[in-house]
């Protein structure tokens, strides 16, 4: 048998989170499973990419401070994935900044 944590989305706080699971596996689907938890994450990642595009657009409302702090929050973003070494267990998401 093979424990490992999963990332799941609560219904109820609207947030992923860790589960622990326990499912008999050989290598091969321990491999998939890992392979779709990666998969998981780079979906959560390019999707806070992309609400957040709109921050670096030439005729965007924000002052030059605030485009920086978002150019920084969306390199963290994109160096997410070379943090991952368990994706059933990842590390914290970068924070977005405030408005």
């Amino acid at each position: 048998m093979t424990v490992f944590v999963a990332l799941r989305f609560d219904n109820e706080t609207q947030k992923y989170k860790n589960a622990w699971e326990n499912f008999p596996q050989t290598e091969e689907e321990f491999a998939e499973a890992r392979s779709q938890a990666l998969n998981g994450l780079r979906t959560i990642r390019n999707t806070a990419l992309q609400t957040c595009d709109w921050t670096q657009l030439p005729d965007v409302t924000l002052t030059a401070e605030q485009v920086e702090a978002w150019r920084v929050y969306r390199q963290e973003l994109r160096d997410y994935m070379s943090t991952v070494t368990d994706p059933f267990n990842p590390p914290a998401w970068p924070v977005p900044p405030q408005p």
